[in-house]
């Protein structure tokens, strides 16, 4: 880390295709982010445990690769550390590259080297770059081990000589195996002073490539821009064909033709090339400098004078040092002005504390093969569905009962277009931009297209055709499945949604038609209540003296195979009219998409979705959420919640009804798998899990190996003794020490990332740093963990209180107790009672989620008659266990109850929140 401004400006722009690297003192806190190198991709292993070592490529955007075999290093033995990838050039030719570390006098390197056999026999080409610290230039043991190994294949070691100079000695320890001589057509070593005490080693090897091309970007150019102007042309547009239009689709036409035409005189469209400065902190005086250290290590390795070396010496710190005092210096400059949050954010990601989105970053499949791995799924609307819609919409089939769409006011489109938050621009080339600043002239065309669509149930065709970018879902992704679609819409097609759902979910909760267990995609619901729900019945049930059963699903790709066709008969029987159908037929069908590879610039041919509801849109998530809606019906004997696609089940048994309960999830599971046939869904065994929750006393009897299997579709699923459920790690007996293990090793490591450029971050920025990237782990469902213990609680502390030493620069004995005042900071008690209020505040002022407020009971304290008022006190539940005392409806009754008659019936949540926060802060003042 502390040479990657010289590593960077010496391998960025050159002709390197891999880069390998040995020894790089890499560890798993320090993300790819931090140690980005422009025009490659990064791929690593580092050594865990302990300080030094770790090996890691650099590949060129334009290679493809896939990482074959790691070194596993066992923290109490040394031995070699190693790398072996596929290396997938144009031509379909596949090299194996083996980068390899052994530190010295470690063993075990022919179990290496037999590895790099084994996989060997697959490829016509194969390297081996490492440093092997063995001397080849004597006899020993090590070098003649490395002579036997490329003697006994065939292969040839590249005579470089000494490669590694102290300053009285030089050994030849950097190592290139080649498979063929014939193969090398140049080799050669090259001083790198600013990085160690090894030249860099280096070959072309006989595989002829395609040459990279600089990333080329299409984009407007903005630079002599005039809005006024611009607002101006279009204001005197005439829409007269737009209004008297017949057409959606010729309407939505004129409307982009005319803007985008004004758009191009003024905000052409330009081809932007990107320049990589990876340390524009590097000045004529520091680049002078290291010229200077060099031309003084030459002097040093021709004489081998102990003066030169020890001149080299103190040039190498001085550019060191010249280095970190002007990446400070740039840093601090950019960080303390007042700039807009865009710049500073932008700032961190070059820093690497934000990770950002690669656009360069070449996908492992090619756009077409992604674009029919996304879009085969499912069954498309089937068109007895479409003409009985059609046939019915003729029909006059008012009735007060059924949803009709309502009339599109412009202060609807105002809000809605307030709501979407993207910048995307998708396949019309309309961004948010062009309509925020043409919207007091563009307000009645589109109030016009909005409501013609609504009243005719027709969606232009432009607007379903989606843009789709391939998100990795692993680190390093190798095939089609490693990826997500997220489909980018365009921005005017968002804004419909927006309308249509907002409209959509008032008519279900006026008529108490959304399924209570769905926490996802609704008001005043989230992941937290969702978790609050489980663990609070799991806690009753304790408090019985009973155990829970679970069971935890998976659906594959369930968005994508959604069945057009059922999603309109049951939205048919909630009650959607015939003209509200229509538009949702129109909405479903003919969609199409195609992939964009960023990396390139290349985008798929167009492929048409026969199913599925696009992931990226507004109205797609409650879609689905309105398709899995009738699950309860197959559902018998068990409880559930449902978080977008994830299913979990639960059933409260006696322990000495196990076996009977668990016969009864499996009839339930059963259903489940049914009904999911039925839907066009597909479970996926392999990532189901099964758990029982309880009191310890009772998990720590159960005789787990005497219990019958839980199954699906014949297939048993273990029970484990914990599971991951929206972020949160649960055990079976409701501790919470793995999960707080977890968030305080997420913390340590982003604490210790910030922490390598703590030097350039003024303490206002650290601040906001900790709040942005650091608090919301210690916060995220904290008001679910009611019954976390006193020595977790401390856990938890001790990692905030590292946050705010950070931010401060304190010293580790110091006392952090001023800097909470400085800051009015909560410590982690007082901020988890703070959620549990905010919470319990807005449950009783919305009455949602229904599942939860049920749970509490006002009482009046004149009479003996329950109120819902929201000024009363709660009735205390009654508690027989430890357990369910201190769950979230019993700790949160407690904490309303000690809350002031004024706080309880606060006007707004802003309010209490306001005056819980200070309430809070100056109890632990006192």
């Amino acid at each position: 880390m502390a040479h990657f401004d010289e590593f960077s400006m010496f391998f960025v722009g050159s002709r390197y295709h891999v880069i390998c690297l040995s020894e790089t003192w890499l560890n798993p806190k320090i993300p790819d982010s931090m140690i980005r190198l422009p025009g490659y991709y990064l791929v690593r292993n580092d050594r865990v445990e302990r300080q030094g070592g770790g090996v890691a490529l650099y590949i060129q955007d334009s290679i493809r690769s896939k990482a074959l075999r790691r070194s596993s290093v066992d923290a109490q033995l040394r031995k070699p550390e190693f790398l072996m990838a596929e290396i997938i050039v144009q031509n379909a030719c596949s090299l194996l590259l083996a980068v390899v570390y052994r530190p010295p006098n470690c063993g075990y390197l022919s179990e290496c080297l037999n590895t790099f056999t084994d996989l060997q026999t697959a490829y016509r080409h194969s390297l081996i770059f490492g440093d092997f610290n063995a001397d080849m230039n004597v006899d020993t043991f090590d070098s003649a081990q490395i002579r036997s190994f490329v003697i006994s294949t065939g292969m040839y070691l590249v005579p470089y000589g000494s490669t590694h100079h102290l300053k009285n000695s030089s050994t030849f320890l950097d190592l290139c195996i080649i498979d063929d001589a014939g193969k090398l057509i140049n080799s050669d070593k090259k001083a790198v002073p600013f990085l160690s005490a090894h030249d860099l080693i280096e070959i072309i090897y006989n595989i002829k490539i395609e040459r990279r091309f600089e990333r080329l970007v299409l984009c407007r150019d903005f630079k002599n821009f005039q809005e006024q102007d611009f607002c101006t042309e279009v204001s005197q547009i005439d829409w007269t064909d737009l209004m008297t239009s017949e057409c959606i689709d010729y309407k939505v036409q004129i409307l982009n033709d005319k803007l985008l035409e004004c758009l191009d005189r003024h905000a052409p469209l330009k081809q932007i090339r990107f320049s990589n400065l990876p340390a524009p902190w590097l000045s004529d005086e520091i680049r002078g400098a290291m010229r200077e250290r060099d031309a003084v290590r030459k002097i040093w390795r021709r004489n081998r004078n102990v003066a030169s070396h020890d001149r080299f010496k103190a040039l190498r710190n001085k550019v060191q040092s010249l280095i970190r005092t002007a990446k400070k210096t740039y840093y601090l400059a950019i960080f303390g002005r007042k700039n807009d949050p865009a710049t500073t954010w932008n700032k961190l990601r070059h820093l690497g504390l934000i990770k950002a989105k690669d656009p360069s970053r070449r996908l492992a499949c090619s756009p077409d093969e992604l674009n029919a791995f996304f879009a085969g799924t499912g069954r498309s609307i089937n068109e007895e569905t479409q003409q009985l819609i059609t046939l019915r919409t003729l029909c006059n089939d008012f009735d007060d009962g059924k949803f009709f769409f309502k009339y599109v006011s412009p202060d609807t489109v105002r809000k809605s277009l307030a709501r979407i938050k993207s910048n995307a621009i998708g396949t019309d080339g309309i961004s948010s931009r062009l309509i925020s600043m043409t919207l007091p002239y563009v307000m009645p065309i589109l109030e016009n297209i909005f409501n013609y669509s609504l009243m005719h149930g027709t969606v232009p065709i432009i607007w379903k055709s989606a843009i789709i970018t391939p998100i990795p879902k692993v680190g390093q992704p190798t095939e089609a499945q490693h990826y997500r679609p997220i489909s980018i819409l365009p921005f005017l097609s968002k804004v419909l949604e927006r309308i249509v759902s907002d409209q959509l979910i008032d008519y279900l909760t006026e008529n108490d038609l959304l399924d209570p267990c769905q926490f996802a995609y609704r008001r005043n619901s989230s992941t937290q209540t969702c978790m609050i729900r489980l663990l609070d019945d799991v806690r009753r049930a304790a408090d019985s003296r009973r155990v829970t059963i679970s069971v935890f699903f998976d659906f594959s790709k369930a968005f994508d195979r959604v069945n057009p066709s059922v999603l309109i008969e049951k939205l048919q029987c909630m009650g959607l009219s015939n003209t509200a159908l229509q538009w949702m037929v129109s909405y479903l069908s003919d969609r199409t998409q195609a992939v964009r590879d960023g990396s390139e610039g290349v985008t798929s041919s167009l492929k048409h979705i026969t199913a599925g509801v696009p992931q990226g849109s507004v109205l797609g998530p409650l879609l689905y959420a309105l398709y899995v809606s009738d699950i309860a019906g197959a559902l018998n004997h068990c409880k559930y919640n449902l978080y977008a696609d994830d299913l979990q089940i639960y059933l409260h048994k006696e322990p000495s009804s196990l076996r009977n309960g668990i016969q009864e999830v499996n009839e339930d599971i059963t259903s489940i798998v049914r009904w999911a046939n039925q839907n066009g869904l597909m479970l996926n065994s392999a990532k189901t899990q099964a758990i029982i929750f309880g009191t310890a006393r009772y998990i720590n009897t159960i005789e787990y190996d005497r219990l019958p299997d839980i199954s699906i579709d014949g297939t048993a699923v273990q029970l484990s003794t914990c599971v991951k459920y929206l972020g949160v790690t649960i055990t079976s007996t409701l501790s919470w020490n793995l999960h707080v293990e977890r968030v305080v090793k997420n913390v340590r490591t982003k604490l210790y990332q910030l922490k390598l450029t703590k030097h350039m971050l003024p303490k206002e920025l650290k601040i906001s740093l900790i709040n942005s990237l650091i608090l919301p782990h210690l916060d995220y469902c904290s008001a679910a963990f009611t019954d976390i213990t006193d020595q977790l609680n401390t856990q938890l502390y001790r990692a905030l209180n590292a946050c705010i030493k950070f931010a401060f620069d304190a010293r580790r004995d110091e006392h952090v107790t001023p800097y909470y005042q400085e800051l009015r900071w909560l410590k982690i008690n007082a901020r988890r009672k703070y959620f549990v209020g905010c919470l319990l505040f807005n449950i009783i002022r919305t009455k949602q989620p229904s599942l939860l407020y049920n749970g509490f009971t006002f009482k009046n304290l004149t009479t003996s008659r329950t109120t819902r008022a929201p000024d009363g006190l709660l009735t205390q539940p009654l508690c027989r266990t430890e357990i369910w005392a201190r769950s979230f409806t019993s700790t949160a009754s407690k904490l309303w109850n000690g809350l002031t008659p004024d706080m309880r019936s606060a006007e707004s949540g802003e309010s209490f929140k306001h005056e819980l926060y200070a309430r809070l802060l100056n109890s632990a003042a006192s």
